[in-house]
């Protein structure tokens, strides 16, 4: 039938690696398919303005139209596609009659794998932003599974989240709203600036300053994420020292990053285990610990360093924390994602701000024990965050600083 749509998942269905892909056709001018599986991708919509834009970094998203306020980002909503299990979405802005028409049609979408549901097309949510009088976006996709499960309007709705309101999903919304002095989580960059590197270094003391006040205030995020860290440390270092048959000691606190995120945190990691030595704490290489949790063919062992397949063992317990200014970096997401599936793994991030792959790694749950590990996360949060927010400049100034 020509369905790009369809023909995008039997692509996947075949596929191996990592991907985050646009197809479009010249013969379909009005529609696009976007798919990702491994790699991180964003969508954005502004139903007013029947618009729909992609990237992935999501800080992207909250750039202002030219003469906005710089509180009126140009997309309004905000999808994170599920690159954990793949996803698929087709993208169609369509005059509001032919809208409706695709709708009623309920056109069903036959994929390869047997057992597969329909995927109907529907309407983007206006969730209260007003809808464009002439176009509508409307939208269908499906998960990237083996029996893939189709997208609903009742399942995309709660996962839209309004970048006029933090870019946050409910549970974290809903404890952000409860701190005055955070509901801006994210800073958006100002633009070109003729020295961004002197225009970075004159923000590094507000931003301390924005630091100091969470750390004043009981009820912020990064107050509550320092608890449930203390908390877990505590219980690692009250249950001892853990050995494998062979007699290794295992990792009771694992500080991942790279480049300058690494930096600090082999200085977090040295000051942890000055005041807890007791512990043993291990400041490792995203890329490195990525190596050494991966399976399947095609991958590769890294030889260099002291841990090796046999050697690098987590005890039971253990506390991970990832850094990543960005929120996006690869090895440190993937290195989080892998390590997040461990039960016996209690994983914290920081970056900085709070839309991000990083964040949205820890909040995303995939079958029955990850939606009770995401109801734990929700409980007890594991985000930190510097509040530097965008800061493309190299060298990194504000950013290292209001991380350490």
């Amino acid at each position: 039938e020509q369905d790009i749509f369809a023909a995008v998942r039997q692509f996947f269905q075949h596929a191996t690696g990592t991907f985050a892909i646009t197809v479009s056709c010249t013969a379909r001018p009005g529609m696009c398919v976007l798919a990702a599986k491994g790699q991180p991708l964003d969508v954005g919509f502004c139903p007013k303005r029947a618009l729909a834009m992609w990237t992935s970094e999501p800080a992207s998203l909250a750039v202002p139209w030219p003469g906005d306020a710089a509180s009126h980002p140009a997309a309004q909503l905000h999808l994170p596609m599920n690159e954990d299990l793949g996803e698929v979405l087709e993208v169609q802005v369509a005059r509001t009659s032919e809208a409706q028409q695709l709708v009623q049609a309920k056109r069903r979408c036959e994929v390869a794998s047997e057992g597969a549901a329909a995927a109907p097309y529907f309407e983007l949510p206006e969730m209260g932003f007003g809808l464009c009088a002439d176009y509508r976006l409307v939208l269908r996709g499906s998960s990237l599974e083996e029996k893939p499960q189709p997208m609903r309007p009742e399942t995309i709705g709660p996962r839209l989240r309004s970048l006029h309101a933090m870019g946050m999903d409910s549970p974290v919304q809903d404890m952000l709203l409860q701190m005055p002095r955070q509901r801006k989580c994210w800073t958006p960059w100002a633009g070109r600036q003729e020295d961004p590197i002197a225009h970075d270094i004159s923000h590094i003391p507000r931003i301390l300053h924005k630091i100091d006040n969470l750390w004043r205030d009981a009820r912020s995020l990064n107050r509550s994420s320092a608890l449930h860290f203390a908390q877990r440390l505590h219980g690692r270092q009250l249950a001892g020292p853990a050995l494998t048959e062979a007699g290794v000691r295992e990792i009771d606190v694992l500080v991942t990053g790279v480049e300058g995120s690494l930096w600090v945190g082999e200085q977090f990691a040295a000051d942890l285990s000055r005041l807890f030595p007791g512990l043993y704490v291990v400041p490792l290489s995203s890329n490195l610990v990525l190596g050494l949790l991966q399976d399947g063919a095609g991958y590769m062992e890294p030889l260099q360093g002291r841990f090796n397949k046999a050697t690098f063992r987590l005890a039971p317990g253990a506390v991970c924390l990832a850094i990543s200014q960005s929120g996006t970096t690869y090895p440190t997401v993937w290195a989080t994602r892998l390590l997040h599936r461990d039960p016996r793994c209690h994983v914290f991030a920081m970056s900085g701000h709070m839309d991000t792959v990083l964040r949205e790694t820890l909040s995303r749950g995939q079958g029955q024990q990850q939606r009770q590990a995401l109801q734990q996360h929700q409980q007890q949060p594991s985000i930190f965050t510097s509040m530097v927010g965008v800061r493309p400049a190299e060298a990194s100034t504000v950013a290292t600083v209001a991380m350490q």
